[in-house]
């Protein structure tokens, strides 16, 4: 056998073995979710094409390097090509072993000693098992071993070339139909400005804390779009998230409940009985679109896409698909690192959401529209696109590293003040890149011809600590730092200019966007953000925040669970472990002093003990996330089995409930029968609404 056919051998027979492979992990990835609670594989039906396709090209280069190896012997001897036949398939077989254990978890780290090792005895397993069985069987083994002169008339030659035809085209297909700017789905005729019910943009900039905003005293001009938005309605100074990370915070947003209502934890998407804001307006006759770049928990998979017509999120790009994969993971995603950008090979930036918001706005249909955006540019590794990746500072090399490992809550190892403060300006620059982004975002607004009725808000979903009570990153505690996040609301009759000092929830913004959406007519007064901006508001009892965190991998057990809640005076929290702090907010912003243990203060500690605890007992039921409320045991009494009879046996549906149309505990009578008295298409909303 000659030696071009040796080199030509091996590379037809490791492209075909890689478009298997290719098949065999896009079919892991597609019907098997990372885990059992998903709503919807975390991959989109590309992955049929991109796994396919990678994998063919990788084992194709595999071969052809074996190829080589082979040819450039003298004489290619047929014990030497059994060796590299059983090589190569030995190497297929210890990626999809790979694949079976890896893929399973993205964030899971892969060149480790130990994977490094089982790769490797997987390797040497299949290599012995592979060989003796050639050795034994090598009269049949004709492809490598026979005379066939002509390989590329050969019927797996035609076959691969097909295929292979095959995926790219429908590989260019997607990259058509993506990126084309196709209209809505219905077209409707126009309707009288005066008549339409007002468009809502919602939008959310992932990991960004308040205090780190030039509108709320940050000392560096990071958000001069943000300022002022904020001087053209109304600024939330004090807006606490229900949550210090993604899925519950943007959960309790969308739905108006508690964690421990909906139940979005670590491992379990949000209750599907509950009917979501995107949902509630599109019943309505609302167009709904979303774009999320938060390529973890903002996947359509987390349930994030419930009610939305068109839901952009990262699962459809290719970068996405082919990050995914083994290959991606291994070799793709070192590669950008060091060639192009240290940073996520999918990761989509807020300026490519804009051209996606861009485009959809142009198509969109004549309907008053619910918009939600999230940018994702200020979650970690802090890497602003430039020209901002130099604003303020940039993320020192050492500090990069130990990033990419992910900080997991635990300071930085080594780590000086210098590197500190390095962090925080590449964190500042990422903050700076979004508010320039959201400025252009406004200007496409501003030019839609019903502008003037359009409302807007801006908020995030969680704060970023950078060792204030020991952690990085966020989702490790529910401190100031994690949880007080910006909120502004902007639009037809919202007062200009207007800043509110009181603590308020972001997952009032539920009923804040119904209340506006249907002009004031629903009996959402009481949960309404609009209320604070109404002349005459007086604050109430219920002008208060809670935040539950649930983390069962924090690196310290008295972070695992727990519970907070916010005064206008004071910050409480307590864990499931039974300790309780206690921090008055107003003249310790930085939470540096526990005032939990003074005798001077144990009445207070008392008291705030007692809203939390009738808070939550008298919340809607039936509880989704009960794990939520451990925080709130005490030695020999289990909170939840207290009070939820049957707590260890599954919830009902929320369409069991009685249909008051509000809180069951914290409305009257009177208001419910206010939601009675409406027509029956309201009505029937009211009814819908999964409040508190």
């Amino acid at each position: 056998m000659r030696r071009s056919e040796v080199i030509a051998r091996f590379t037809l027979g490791g492209a075909t073995l890689g478009l298997l492979v290719g098949l065999h992990e896009a079919a892991l990835l597609f019907f098997n979710p990372r885990l059992a609670g998903l709503l919807q594989p975390l991959v989109h039906s590309i992955i049929w094409v991109v796994a396919p396709l990678v994998d063919l090209l990788l084992f194709g280069i595999l071969g052809l390097v074996l190829g080589l190896f082979g040819a450039v012997t003298k004489t290619p001897k047929r014990t030497g090509v059994a060796v590299l036949v059983a090589a190569l398939l030995a190497a297929a077989i210890a990626y999809m072993a790979s694949d079976l254990g890896l893929l399973q978890d993205a964030r899971a780290a892969l060149w480790t000693p130990e994977n490094l090792r089982r790769a490797s005895l997987c390797f040497l397993i299949a290599f012995a098992a592979i060989f003796s069985a050639i050795c034994v069987w090598r009269p049949r083994a004709s492809f490598f071993f026979g005379d066939l002169r002509s390989w590329w008339h050969s019927p797996l030659a035609n076959q691969l070339f097909v295929g292979t035809g095959i995926l790219i085209t429908m590989l260019v297909l997607h990259l058509s139909i993506r990126f084309a700017q196709l209209p809505s789905l219905h077209v409707y005729a126009d309707v009288p400005q005066t008549a339409r019910q007002p468009n809502i943009v919602l939008i959310t900039m992932d990991t960004v804390r308040a205090d780190h905003l030039s509108a709320y005293g940050y000392f560096r001009p990071t958000s001069p779009n943000f300022d002022r938005l904020a001087t053209q309605g109304v600024l939330f100074e004090n807006a606490i998230a229900s949550s210090s990370w993604t899925l519950p915070s943007h959960e309790s947003i969308l739905t108006g409940l508690l964690p421990h209502q909906h139940g979005a934890d670590w491992f379990t998407p949000p209750s599907r009985d509950l009917r979501t804001l995107a949902e509630i307006l599109k019943s309505s006759g609302y167009e709904t679109a979303g774009f999320s770049a938060n390529l973890n928990f903002g996947l359509a998979g987390w349930g994030m896409e419930r009610g939305f017509e068109i839901y952009e999120d990262d699962s459809s790009s290719i970068r996405y698909n082919l990050a995914a994969t083994l290959a991606g993971r291994a070799f793709l995603q070192p590669l950008y690192e060091r060639l192009i950008r240290d940073d996520r090979l999918d990761r989509r930036n807020a300026a490519q959401v804009n051209r996606d918001v861009v485009r959809w706005l142009r198509r969109r249909s004549n309907r008053p529209f619910f918009l939600f955006i999230n940018y994702f540019e200020a979650h970690q590794p802090y890497r602003a696109s430039a020209p901002y990746d130099r604003r303020f500072g940039r993320v020192s090399e050492s500090m990069a590293r130990y990033l990419k490992t992910t900080l997991g809550g635990l300071p930085p190892q080594g780590a000086s003040e210098a590197d500190r403060a390095a962090l925080i300006a590449g964190y500042d620059n990422c903050i700076a890149f979004v508010d320039d982004q959201l400025g252009k975002l406004l200007e496409a607004l501003e030019r839609q011809p019903d502008a003037a009725n359009t409302t807007l808000i801006v908020t995030s979903d969680h704060g970023e600590a950078f060792g204030e009570h020991g952690t990085y990153d966020h989702c490790w505690n529910l401190y100031r730092e994690g949880i007080h996040v910006p909120l502004v609301i902007v639009g037809p009759r919202i007062p200009v200019g207007r800043r509110i000092p009181n603590v308020v929830p972001t997952r009032k913004l539920f009923a804040t966007l119904l209340d506006l959406a249907s002009g004031g007519k629903l009996p959402l007064h009481d949960f309404s953000l609009r209320r604070f901006w109404e002349a005459g508001f007086r604050s109430s009892f219920l002008d208060m925040a809670l935040s539950e965190l649930v983390v069962p991998h924090s690196p310290s057990p008295d972070c695992q669970i727990a519970i907070s809640l916010i005064t206008t005076e004071w910050h409480f929290l307590r864990n499931a472990r039974g300790k309780e702090e206690l921090y008055h907010w107003p003249s310790d912003p930085e939470e540096k002093i526990d005032l939990s243990d003074s005798p001077q203060y144990v009445q207070t500690v008392e008291d705030l003990k007692s809203i939390l605890y009738t808070s939550v007992r008298r919340s809607l039921r039936p509880w989704h996330g009960r794990e939520y409320a451990a925080a709130l045991d005490q030695p020999g009494h289990p909170f939840v089995r207290e009070i939820v009879p049957g707590a260890d046996t599954p919830t009902h549906s929320l369409r069991d409930l009685p249909r008051i149309g509000a809180a069951q505990a914290l409305v009257s009578p009177t208001r419910a029968k206010r939601g009675q008295a409406l027509g029956a298409q309201e009505r029937e909303l009211i009814q819908s609404i999964p409040y508190q």
